[in-house]
C-alpha cells in the first residue's frame, strides 16, 4: 500500500501538470487562429515586355496570380467583337510565368488577366497592345495632302502621284509615290510636310527628279545630289543623301508625336528641283494617322 506521502506528491504533480497542458492547448489554439487570420493579399497582374509588336506575330505576356485559392483558373483575355466584350485567348498555367499570345492584325488592343475560383473573380489592370503593319508612302501621302493641300508649282510642298524615273545611262528604274517640290540648296533644307502619325518607324527611298523653271518648263534630266532629313521634337535629326543617278535610303524610328520631312538638293539655282519619294511606314492604323 502506497504511503500517504507518495499520494500527496502524486497529487501535487497533477496540480502542476494540468495548468501546463491547458497553457499548451491554449497556445496551440491561438497559433492556429493567428494562421487562419493571416491572409496573403490577392494579386493579379499583366505585363508586356514590349507593347509594340508586329502584326500577325505571336508575342510574350508576363503574368502573376497570387493569393487565390487552390484550383483557381486564370486566363489571358482581350477585348473583341461588337459590342466589345472580353474574350479568353489563352488559359494560363501556374501562378507566375510567361505565356505566348497569338498574333493579331494591325490595330490597338486591350488585354487583361482574369482569375476565377468558384464565386471569386479577380481581374488585373488592363494594358494596351499596339500591333504594327506596313503602310505605303502613297497612303501616307494621300492622307497628308487631304489635310495640307499644296497646288502644283506653289513653291513648296508635296505632290502625290506614282511614276517611274530612269536613272543613269544604264537606266535604273525608280518607282516613286510622291514628288517633293524643293527650292533649297544644301546645306539649307526645305520643310515638305509635318505629320502626327500612329507609326513607329519609316523606311524611305528617294532620288532626283526633273527640274522645273518658270517660263521654261521642265528642264530635262538634271544630275544632282538629293538630301532628305527627318526632324522630331524628342529625337536628333536623321538625314541621308543620294548621289546623282542613284537611289538613297533613310530608315529611322518615330518617337511618339509629330515629325517633319525636309528635302534639299545640290543643284538648285533658278530651277525648282524635284525630289522623288517612296517607301513604307510601320503603323498600327491603316492610314498611319
Amino acid at each position: 500500500m502506497r504511503s500517504k506521502s507518495f499520494r500527496k506528491v502524486q497529487f501535487l504533480s497533477i496540480l502542476l501538470v494540468v495548468p501546463l497542458l491547458l497553457l499548451s492547448v491554449t497556445s496551440a489554439s491561438a497559433n492556429a487562429k493567428a494562421r487562419t487570420a493571416t491572409k496573403f493579399p490577392t494579386i493579379v497582374t499583366i505585363e508586356f515586355p514590349s507593347n509594340k509588336v508586329s502584326a500577325g506575330s505571336s508575342f510574350p505576356v508576363k503574368f502573376v496570380v497570387a493569393g487565390m485559392p487552390a484550383g483557381t483558373r486564370s486566363y489571358l483575355q482581350r477585348v473583341a467583337g461588337t459590342p466589345p466584350t472580353w474574350k479568353s485567348v489563352r488559359q494560363l498555367t501556374g501562378r507566375i510565368g510567361t505565356v505566348t499570345a497569338p498574333g493579331v492584325p494591325m490595330g490597338k488592343y486591350l488585354y487583361r488577366v482574369y482569375s476565377v475560383s468558384g464565386q471569386l473573380r479577380k481581374a488585373s489592370a488592363t494594358k494596351f497592345l499596339y500591333s504594327y503593319g506596313d503602310v505605303l508612302f502613297s497612303t501616307i501621302c494621300s492622307k497628308i495632302t487631304s489635310i495640307f493641300h499644296v497646288p502644283m508649282f506653289s513653291g513648296l510642298g508635296l505632290i502625290c502621284g506614282t511614276g517611274t524615273r530612269q536613272l543613269g545611262t544604264t537606266p535604273t528604274s525608280f518607282a516613286y509615290a510622291a514628288i517633293a517640290l524643293t527650292y533649297e540648296s544644301f546645306p539649307s533644307y526645305q520643310g515638305i510636310f509635318s505629320f502626327n502619325s500612329t507609326c513607329r518607324s519609316m523606311s524611305l527611298r528617294f532620288s532626283e527628279g526633273v527640274g522645273y523653271s518658270p517660263g521654261v518648263g521642265y528642264a530635262g534630266s538634271n544630275s544632282f545630289t538629293t538630301y532628305v532629313q527627318v526632324d522630331q521634337p524628342s529625337a536628333n535629326p536623321v538625314h541621308s543623301s543620294a548621289a546623282p543617278d542613284t537611289i538613297g535610303t533613310l530608315t529611322t524610328s518615330i518617337v511618339k508625336g509629330s515629325w517633319v520631312l525636309y528635302t534639299s538638293t545640290s543643284g538648285w539655282t533658278n530651277y525648282q528641283e524635284d525630289v522623288l519619294l517612296n517607301g513604307t511606314f510601320s503603323c498600327y492604323t491603316p492610314l498611319g494617322i
